[in-house]
């Protein structure tokens, strides 16, 4: 397998996990209780037992709100999932700067594009020209990390 066609499968998992914690932050609205996101994106489920809810500091939501939402938060924990493994298996090929870079990048444009058309339920951030420069001048500087 070249390193050329490798390039767009790690664009696509940065554009992933630019994804990703939008959909945790929904995930972390939808369950009321902010201490109950990250176990439910790990897939871990504390608070199942009384004296762990006991200790925290929301109520915890009701099991019918919750079935719904545990779709959103294993989407958020598979798309983390995918962009790790993208790194752990190509890194050797392509160099960790230019993996580093292609995977930020893709984070970043990403980002911009779900600021500006309010992707994901996020809030709308205006793509001002130096918010678009500042995303041109990451993608040259990957490139050239690439290239040399």
């Amino acid at each position: 397998m070249t390193t050329a066609f490798l390039y767009p499968l790690i664009l696509f998992a940065g554009v992933l996990q630019a994804m990703g914690p939008p959909m945790n932050g929904q995930l972390r609205i939808s369950l009321t209780n902010p201490w109950l996101a990250n176990p439910r994106v790990l897939r871990i489920g504390p608070g199942r037992s009384g004296r762990h809810r006991c200790h925290l500091p929301a109520p915890a939501p009701h099991r019918r709100r919750r079935r719904g939402d545990a779709v959103v938060g294993a989407l958020g924990g598979l798309i983390g999932a995918l962009a790790v493994g993208v790194g752990l298996l190509f890194v050797d090929r392509v160099g960790p700067g230019a993996l580093a870079g292609l995977t930020i990048s893709a984070n970043l444009i990403m980002s911009l594009v779900i600021d500006k058309y309010r992707l994901l339920n996020m809030p709308v951030h205006p793509l001002s020209m130096w918010r678009a420069i500042d995303g041109l001048l990451m993608v040259a500087g990957v490139g050239l990390i690439a290239w040399f």
